[in-house]
């Protein structure tokens, strides 16, 4: 029994390792093998769910999809060098939902909250030691726009993919705020104000948005299960309003690029969508516009209509896309040979239809379970990763795939299980 106890405990551990160092794609992989290897290792401790075939097989969708179109790749090598990227698909929902009983939602999120913090400290402390000049220009209000993405890329990283995750923590750091406020305030509140640092520090807009939503919906959960009263319930949100408008406006005043960002910077050149190469050089003034973005959204569908039944391909399809920016002759986003922006539209160009209609219902399936199983947290990280693939495409990144193959796996695995319980004490 101790060993069988320790066995679940070393999952969770492991679990909660991956989770906290997605950042560092080398060793997160070395505990995936190790994880793998592991639950392999005692499958006899392993009992998945009646149903678990069927809500395995859901889990698993982006590798369905690679397999089913397998044949749709121009070589076996391109082909299989894209269903590698996938395999925590595979990974996750078979051993998380093996242990599926064991396995604590909360728990984990708990626990990945206080080290993915500990981590981000770490990370700032260790890049104002390396870049005390580029801290210096970033406190005297110089070049604002720079620092985001030199913090993230000093550890091999992108600014946008950083910050979902980030985001995702202070979302969690909300919530352990939100509910034990009278235990351990400090402490969650520490917290909470080293990951909204981190957010603005950062500064992706997508990642902002989501956590203000998010930090709102938890807000209105929690107040809504504890407060019986309407009107106090009434004076909660408008509190809480007016607390979300105080910050963002604080933080707008406070930093000038902001207000320049997500005004003049955003929606500059609206005139120019599919046209980029009529802007004086659009690199210093559309990198990050959202015309760029635009753009490559209407190349996008644009090349998925010609080949809507079945697409070009999961290996295939980035080169079809930088071929058609050749074609169209888009120079500027054949340059930087853009990826999609949008997972949407990467699986239209890579499998048809039926890959914008899987990938809809897979995205939108841990928002559904989290209301089902009332687990806001799994609600929040739905949403937050929908709105996120709206704008970039994050089943095509080791961050995002591990990030949602661990979340969901969880999150159904706490859903089969309160489910489990349910029906029991009903009898």
């Amino acid at each position: 029994m101790n060993s069988k106890e320790n066995f679940y405990k070393i999952q969770q551990l492991l679990v909660t390792l991956i989770a906290s160092t997605i950042f560092f794609r080398a060793f997160c992989t070395i505990l995936i093998i190790v994880f793998a290897l592991y639950s392999a290792w005692h499958y006899k401790y392993l009992q998945w769910p009646k149903n678990g075939l069927k809500y395995g097989l859901w889990l698993s969708i982006p590798m369905v999809l690679e397999i089913i179109f397998f044949w749709n790749n121009s070589t076996v090598s391109v082909g299989l060098k894209s269903m590698e990227k996938s395999i925590s698909f595979i990974i996750f929902p078979l051993f998380i939902l093996g242990s599926y009983k064991h396995f604590s939602f909360n728990l984990i999120a708990n626990y990945y909250r206080y080290l993915g913090s500990f981590i981000l400290i770490a990370l700032l402390i260790r890049f104002a030691i390396i870049s005390p000049e580029l801290i210096n220009k970033y406190l005297n209000g110089i070049h604002l726009w720079e620092m985001g993405y030199v913090f993230s890329n000093s550890f091999k990283n992108h600014a946008p993919a950083v910050n979902m995750h980030v985001a995702f923590i202070t979302i969690i750091n909300s919530y352990f705020f939100i509910k034990d406020f009278k235990k351990r305030s400090f402490i969650n509140f520490g917290l909470l104000v080293t990951n909204v640092f981190s957010l603005f520090i950062i500064n992706t807009r997508i990642a902002l948005a989501t956590t203000i939503l998010c930090t709102l919906i938890l807000i209105l959960d929690l107040s809504y299960r504890k407060v019986k009263s309407k009107i106090l319930f009434i004076k909660q949100i408008c509190v809480t309003i007016f607390v979300i408008i105080s910050i963002v406006v604080i933080a707008f005043n406070t930093n000038p690029f902001m207000k320049e960002k997500y005004s003049n910077v955003t929606f500059a050149h609206m005139d120019k969508i599919g046209k980029l190469d009529e802007i004086d050089n659009p690199e210093s003034t559309v990198f990050n516009a959202f015309v760029t973005r635009l753009s490559i959204w209407k190349a996008s569908y644009e090349l998925g209509l010609k080949q809507p039944i079945y697409g070009y391909g999961s290996g295939d399809a980035k080169k079809e896309l930088v071929s058609y920016f050749k074609e169209t002759n888009q120079q500027f986003l054949t340059k930087y040979a853009f990826p999609v922006h949008n997972q949407i539209l990467d699986y239209f160009i890579k499998y048809g239809i039926l890959g914008v209609v899987l990938v809809i219902l897979y995205l939108s399936s841990s928002i559904i379970i989290g209301w089902k199983s009332e687990n806001i947290l799994l609600v929040c990280f739905g949403i937050n990763f929908f709105i996120s693939n709206l704008f970039d495409d994050y089943l095509i990144r080791f961050d995002g795939i591990v990030f949602y193959a661990v979340w969901f796996s969880l999150g159904v695995s706490s859903y089969l299980k309160n489910k489990e319980l349910s029906l029991i004490n009903s009898r």
